[in-house]
C-alpha cells in the first residue's frame, strides 16, 4: 500500500481519490485512515501509473489539496 504521508490532526474533512491515466476516478475515501488496495471493480487495476488528490479542510476552515501519483506494480 502506498503511504499518503501523515494528514495534519486538524483535518475536519477529508477526501482522498485515485484517477485512472484517462482521468476516471477508480477509488474515493472520506476516511482518514483508509488506503487504496489496488483494486477497481473488486479486480487488481493493472500496473501503471496512477494520479492520487486528497483535499481536506482544517478546523481554520481553509480547504488544502495535495497531488501526486503512484507506481502500481504487480
Amino acid at each position: 500500500n502506498e503511504n499518503w504521508g501523515t494528514i495534519p490532526l486538524f483535518v475536519k474533512n477529508y477526501s482522498m481519490k485515485v484517477y485512472d491515466r484517462w482521468g476516471k476516478k477508480i477509488w474515493e475515501s472520506a476516511a482518514k485512515k483508509q488506503q487504496w488496495d489496488g483494486m477497481y471493480n473488486e479486480k487488481q487495476v493493472p500496473d501503471g501509473v496512477y494520479a492520487w488528490l486528497l483535499t481536506f479542510e482544517g478546523w481554520d476552515n481553509e480547504t488544502y489539496q495535495k497531488t501526486g501519483t503512484v507506481l502500481v506494480i504487480h
